[in-house]
């Protein structure tokens, strides 16, 4: 049991270890788009100051900020060259990328399930405990006299065959080193069901709040996949025309894109933290292949 413990506890390592480089590589992705985005931006800017639409303040605004999220963008490629690093070092394969796209899945866990129950580190402790119990019936078996039976036969030239019978019983005279080692058996059996009882009992707590946790992230997933996400990219081609046209100044346009961009950068969040707290409780039930 303590082997598949182990097996599932590595799993969940590799399974953390790939959800976060798919993480940073949507930051990554995130980041090239807001390159580009702020690229175009500096670009109008300057056209707007060339032509004297805009003044030289707003042309250096939009050229800071470039800057700014050029800088962004190569620190998010390090930080996703770092992920695929950590999980080259849990895997045989070597990864040198990751896919796009990851299939989410919304399963449903139930706080009244006991599914917790079949981890294996809660079942390593029932297996112990039985080979524990099993000892303790073996050294009390130890108390008990013991029934000895013998049969001999004999044969010779001058005589008939010869058969014989012998029972014995065989009495303990030497309670006391018995008994202390009865002692210690149960004390072991006692241990082994308090330490269960604590784990089980975290156990509990663990799967509990896992769940609130989880059903709190699949809740805002939801929203941001079907209803945020679209209108923040509508949001900022809206802004991006408008501040093209002249209709909005940089000011404007910069607290649109903003705004935008602040619910794609709690999407990508959201979706971090919906994958690791789904994982934490299928490692919890013992099961990865719900």
């Amino acid at each position: 049991k303590w082997k598949e413990y182990d097996e599932i506890e590595l799993e969940m390592l590799v399974r953390n270890a790939w959800y976060n480089a798919y993480i940073l590589k949507e930051n990554l992705k995130l980041a090239v788009r807001l390159d580009s985005i702020y690229s175009d931006f500096e670009h109008v800017a300057k056209i707007r100051m060339e032509t004297q639409a805009a003044s030289k303040l707003e042309y250096l605004n939009a050229h800071n900020k470039s800057h700014l999220i050029k800088i962004n963008l190569l620190n998010a490629k390090n930080n996703y060259k770092q992920a695929i690093s950590e999980l080259n070092s849990l895997t045989i394969i070597p990864n040198t990328d990751i896919e796009d796209k990851v299939d989410i899945r919304f399963i449903k866990f139930d706080i009244s399930d006991r599914s917790y129950l079949n981890n294996p580190l809660l079942l390593s402790f029932l297996s112990e405990i039985e080979v524990g119990k099993a000892e303790v019936k073996a050294q009390s078996s130890e108390f008990l006299p013991k029934i000895n039976v013998g049969y001999a036969f004999q044969s010779t030239p001058d005589t008939k065959n010869l058969y014989g019978f012998s029972v014995g019983i065989s009495i303990p005279l030497w309670f006391l080193p018995q008994r202390a080692r009865l002692r210690a058996a149960k004390k072991d059996v006692e241990l082994l069901e308090l330490d269960k009882m604590e784990q089980e009992l975290d156990m509990i707590k663990k799967w509990n709040i896992s769940i609130d946790e989880y059903e709190k992230q699949e809740m805002s997933l939801k929203f941001y996949k079907n209803e945020a996400l679209k209108l923040s990219k509508e949001q900022i081609k809206a802004a991006q025309i408008a501040y093209k046209e002249g209709h909005i100044d940089y000011i404007d346009f910069s607290k649109n894109l903003e705004d935008a961009l602040s619910i794609q950068t709690g999407y990508i969040e959201t979706l971090g933290q919906f994958l690791r707290s789904q994982t934490n409780l299928l490692f919890l039930s013992g099961n990865f292949n719900k």
